[in-house]
């Protein structure tokens, strides 16, 4: 009898396979469809599947809770992936302690006006910014081995922590067992607090740079090859020395490149326009629309890195370049200028796609004879 039901049911299973059906699968339940929405890069679509299951009561909850500590589990492990010896924390730290003294001091020379004076563009102090700037060129390198590593790694752990921070009032409220809630980060990745403190603000620097290469990536410009080149060499500098990178501002472009140009064609050099209407620097950003103006470079001519060697090698352009900026426009028409502004609402996850709306220009003083 056992053989002929058994006969039976491989034949049924043949004719299914023969007639082209599927074998049926059973249903999928409520909760098993909530699943794959506990894992939704969005936290209000995470948030709506938690009170999803706790709406279909004890069954819920107990799932609830079981899944959450499924995907908790995956987020501390996660975390201990950085794995850091006593020998490379200590490593870090030095590396980290010589470049910010570097840094430092670069900066206190660069910004102190009794060496490095605005007189003769600071010649006198010079060769004590080179020195303070060489010194940070060369413990730069060797930070930068010993942290992307650690940092790229840092990222995965740190979005892995802040899933577990989500989790953890909820596994409470699902009066969760043997469950260590609420774990301090440095613990879970077993490093001192001080290098965590490090590590952290140098995925933040990173962060925020890697967006400004992507908004100067996509953002709809006309700048050309040589004036992304001033753009570029200005912010590695800046970086090197610490300070953020800057956005392209295409408003600051056009203002910086009208103004070469018309200095080209006027033939005069200076901040000053004799156009009326374009008088200051703050004036002609104002008519490309950009009200946030703050400051000016203007270098003679050349390419791009003798523009940028020229700003360097200036006190007041120099202290320009390094200023508390985060938007930049370069423009060149002969003679180079550079402007920058300071967004207080710079979006860097939305780079403008389109050119703004060109200004009426204003009637031209008479050129220079």
């Amino acid at each position: 009898m056992r053989r002929v039901c058994l006969a039976s049911l491989v034949l049924a299973v043949a004719c299914a396979l023969a007639s082209g059906a599927e074998p049926a699968t059973p249903p999928v339940s409520r909760l098993d469809a909530l699943k794959p929405k506990l894992l939704s890069k969005e936290r209000a679509e995470r948030e709506k599947a938690y009170e999803a299951y706790l709406a279909e009561g004890d069954e819920g909850r107990k799932q609830l809770a079981a899944d959450l500590l499924a995907i908790r589990a995956a987020a501390v492990a996660a975390c201990r992936e950085l794995g850091l010896t006593d020998a490379t924390q200590k490593k870090l730290l030095a590396a980290h302690k010589k470049l910010s003294e570097a840094r430092k001091e670069a900066l206190r020379v660069i910004f102190d006006k009794t060496i490095y004076p605005d007189a003769n563009h600071g010649r006198a102090g010079q060769p004590v910014v080179d020195k303070a700037v060489d010194a940070v060129k060369a413990a730069h390198p060797a930070y930068r081995r010993a942290f992307d590593p650690v940092v790229h790694r840092l990222g995965r752990a740190l979005r892995a922590y802040d899933r577990i921070k989500e989790i953890d009032p909820w596994l409470e409220k699902l009066e969760a067992k043997d469950v260590e809630l609420n774990p301090p980060l440095d613990k879970l990745m077993g490093c001192g607090a001080e290098l965590l403190k490090v590590l952290q603000e140098e995925a933040a620097f990173v962060d925020y740079s890697e967006r400004v290469v992507r908004y100067n990536r996509l953002i709809r410009t006309t700048a050309s090859e040589g004036e992304r080149r001033v753009t570029e060499l200005t912010n590695e500098y800046r970086m090197q020395l610490g300070l953020k990178p800057l956005a392209i501002s295409e408003p600051l472009t056009q203002a910086a490149r009208k103004h070469s140009q018309e200095m080209q064609r006027l033939g005069y050099f200076a901040h000053s326009s004799p156009t009326p209407g374009r008088g200051s620097p703050g004036e002609r950003c104002a008519l490309e629309g950009y009200r946030h103006y703050a400051g000016e470079n203007c270098a003679s001519g050349g390419g791009a890195d003798m523009a940028f060697r020229m700003w360097y090698n200036s006190s007041g352009h120099h202290r320009n370049m390094l200023g508390p900026h985060n938007e930049i426009g370069v423009g060149q028409g002969g003679p180079w200028t550079e402007d920058f502004g300071k967004r207080p609402n710079l979006d860097l996850d939305n780079p403008p796609r389109t050119l703004p709306k060109a200004p009426p220009a204003p009637k031209e003083a008479p050129k220079k004879k």
